[in-house]
């Protein structure tokens, strides 16, 4: 497809090979400046549009190219000078952001020129995504992605400042997440102005975007470093809660309404950052900081030395932390580890795997000082994708890809040699592959979620002479996708499932109907869990976030990021106060939900860890991972 480049053409695209534009009549232009072939237009705004370009001159690379169009009212002598002035105040700006386009942040500026009354420039292409797209895709984010966005951006602010130039219009869709390497890169420079000592030398100049835009650029036109720094706070209350500004300011009181919007999301911030913001966002210019140096000062004062005195000849012994600790390193699978269940009296463990088969091993010690196979299961024709065990202890049944459930008979102590190794039960229901299973904890439902884009939720029952029945109660097909990961909350009255689709269900087991469905993950959900304690809900996906739901109000808490790569299995702690989380990065985190922070990384596998199981008590971890090892942790 042809795209017409003249400013005024309201329909600009043409076929290929079309010599004038079939709507407004200009002449087409196959290549700006000889080697500049438009592909596709990016935007529109008042001043220009923006064309993604491949540069055919450079190994056909992709570059960004940017039209003005000089807003010139007058006829005569004095549009010609108008336009002259214009022209040269384009040449000005662009020689300015070429300079400013050696730093790592700041897209390069590769060419500008005059084309047709046109000006373009032509600029590095930065693949990613803008904040507001991370917003869409992720919820609101939490206070260390605020700071992040503020520690990556405020040296740049700084940068550009230090060549007396403003940028006037920072907002999510001007900030990229750089695809490679996630460094946060600030563009649209096209309406930069030089600042003079008193602010822009173009009074009336209203450049930039509402809500985001300070007064002194709405009214008068003026900008300053202080009006930068003001829109740089609007974004990040705009990220922190999930709000526009128009929904967040009020016009009758003059008065921003984030703090009052973070109480009602029941969400807290640090009295450092709640305090910045408000500076950030002060409506007088003088009452703003003056400089992104000095944000940077407040967000991380240097503290006073701490007066201890020591007697001499005294040492004072560190304080004993407890921590995790890896005691075993299982390795009798062959394939990667699937999934994992943990017996409720902590002293069986049960692992599932690509090679097939299921292993049942026998922990044993105060310390888990021993621990041994006790059997292999071999029912299975595929992969063993998924493992649950009873809530009482007597009843495993694992999910294959072989489409099939198979239910096992476990040993009543394990101090038994005698383990029944076929099957008691099986189910063929599922269509396609057997991805999740999870007891309610009652132990009377059973969900299973499938590649066949289903849950299906089986009552249970034992009969009097000891055999379990199965009874389908529910087809949940709400799914678009593979189901990829379930959770039944505390009571038993909530079924979550997320998979292939992105989005989280959440529904009500005592009607089987849809409760709610959370905003889409980025891409695919691989693991949920309900805290034990209340109704929070964490998903993970491999977009390599975790997000915590209220489940019943459906609105996102916090989104935690540590994590470099997809999140495969979640657990909490049985108070609540801890999650686990396990990772394609290799590492198992712990974060404290009191201050939403990980406070612990164990790193000890040497490849992604899919699986993970915590014991009741808490103080047994297992995590499984795709170097076919099982490792047992224990916290002392």
């Amino acid at each position: 497809m042809a795209y017409c480049l003249n400013p005024n053409c309201n329909h600009p695209e043409n076929p290929q090979n079309a010599g004038v534009c079939q709507n407004c009549g200009k002449p087409l232009t196959e290549l700006l400046r000889g080697r500049y072939r438009v592909l596709k237009p990016l935007g529109r705004g008042g001043m220009g549009r923006t064309y993604l370009t491949v540069d055919e001159d450079k190994l056909r690379s992709f570059c960004v190219i940017k039209q003005f169009s000089p807003q010139i009212q007058t006829t005569g002598e004095r549009r010609d000078k108008s336009v002259q002035k214009s022209t040269d105040l384009f040449y000005q700006e662009a020689m300015r952001l070429h300079e400013l386009g050696e730093h790592p942040q700041i897209p390069t500026l590769l060419a500008y020129f005059e084309h047709q009354e046109q000006l373009y420039l032509v600029q590095q292409l930065i693949r990613g995504p803008t904040l507001w797209q991370e917003l869409r895709h992720q919820g609101a984010f939490s206070e260390k992605q605020i700071r992040d966005i503020l520690e990556q951006l405020l040296p740049v602010l700084g940068y550009i400042h230090g060549y007396k130039v403003v940028h006037r219009d920072i907002k999510p869709t001007n900030i990229i997440r750089r695809k490679q390497d996630k460094t946060l890169v600030l563009i649209d420079f096209g309406i930069a102005k030089q600042l003079t000592a008193t602010g822009m030398a173009r009074v009336g100049t209203k450049i930039g975007t509402e809500g985001y835009a300070p007064i002194e650029q709405i009214r008068s036109g003026r900008a300053y470093p202080a009006s930068d720094l003001y829109s740089l706070g609007v974004t990040c209350i705009h990220l922190l809660t999930g709000l526009s500004p128009d929904e967040l300011f009020d016009p009758l009181t003059g008065n921003w309404l984030w703090r009052e919007t973070l109480k009602e999301q029941e969400i807290v911030i640090s009295d450092r950052l709640g305090q910045i913001l408000d500076k950030l966002l002060k409506d007088i210019v003088s009452d703003r900081y003056q400089s992104a140096q000095a944000v940077i000062a407040d967000m991380n004062p240097v503290p006073s030395p701490p007066n201890v005195i020591v007697p001499e000849g005294y040492l004072i012994p560190p304080p004993a932390v407890q921590d995790w600790h890896c005691v075993h390193t299982l390795h009798h699978h062959s394939g990667k580890i699937q999934d994992l269940a943990i017996h409720p009296q902590g002293n069986l463990l049960a692992s599932s795997s690509e090679d097939k088969t299921l292993c049942l091993w026998r922990m044993s010690g105060q310390k888990l000082e021993k621990v041994s196979l006790l059997s292999t299961l071999t029912g299975h024709e595929a992969s063993v994708g998924a493992v649950a065990i009873h809530p009482e202890g007597e009843l495993l049944v694992s999910g294959s890809h072989d489409k099939r459930i198979l239910f096992w008979r476990l040993p009543e102590s394990i101090d038994k040699q005698i383990v029944h190794t076929q099957p008691i039960l099986v189910l063929n229901d599922h269509r396609d592959w057997v991805n999740t299973l999870v007891f309610s904890p009652s132990g009377s439902l059973l969900a299973s979620g499938s590649n066949d884009k289903t849950v299906r939720v089986r009552q249970l029952a034992v009969t009097p002479d000891g055999e379990w029945e199965q009874l389908l109660l529910l087809t949940l097909t709400s799914h678009t996708d593979a189901v990829n990961a379930l959770a039944f909350s505390a009571d038993g009255r909530w079924l979550a499932s997320g998979g292939e689709d992105r989005v989280v269900k959440v529904w009500n087991v005592e009607t089987g109907t849809l409760h709610l469905n959370l905003p889409r993950h980025a891409q695919r959900i691989n693991a949920l869990a309900f805290s034990p304690r209340n109704r929070i809900l964490a998903s993970g996906s491999d977009d390599g976030t975790i997000r915590i739901w209220d489940s019943l109000k459906g609105h996102q808490i916090r989104t935690l990021t540590e994590h470099g790569d997809s999140i495969f299995g979640l657990v909490f702690s049985p108070d609540g106060q801890v999650l686990l989380s396990s990772s394609r990065d290799r590492t198992i985190k712990i974060w404290d939900l009191e201050n939403w922070k990980s406070i612990s990384t164990l790193d000890d596998h040497s490849w992604w860890v899919r699986a993970i199981a915590l014991s009741q008590d808490g103080l047994t971890l297992v995590t499984g991972s795709g170097d076919a090892t099982i490792k047992i942790w224990r916290w002392m």
